[in-house]
């Protein structure tokens, strides 16, 4: 994947944000990742992968390296608050699931 030139002439590497957060407007539930490809365009939110159903809580994104990421996500079967559980998921699978 090729940059653009930045300031002073450098190469800026493409930037994209991934954002994780439950997916219904009423309750807790089906914890998704969304992705957009342009930050600056409030409207390239993608539609959600959904990586937990169920009753999902707060959550947390991390960069571990080479394009993989950790989700740290409270989840449950009757409720959100039960665990607390880490989901590993690379760039790749998160693009391809939400289908970018």
């Amino acid at each position: 994947m090729g940059g653009e030139p930045g300031v002073a002439g450098l190469i800026q590497e493409p930037q994209w944000l991934l954002y994780s957060h439950p997916t219904s407007q009423y309750k807790r539930v089906d914890l998704g990742v969304y992705l957009n490809k342009s930050p600056v365009d409030p409207s390239g939110w993608s539609n959600p992968w959904i990586i937990n159903e169920g009753p999902s809580g707060y959550s947390d994104l991390a960069y571990l390296d080479d394009g993989w990421f950790a989700c740290l996500m409270e989840c449950g079967e009757a409720s959100e608050i039960e665990q607390i559980v880490c989901n590993v998921f690379s760039y790749s699978q998160a693009s391809k699931a939400i289908g970018s």
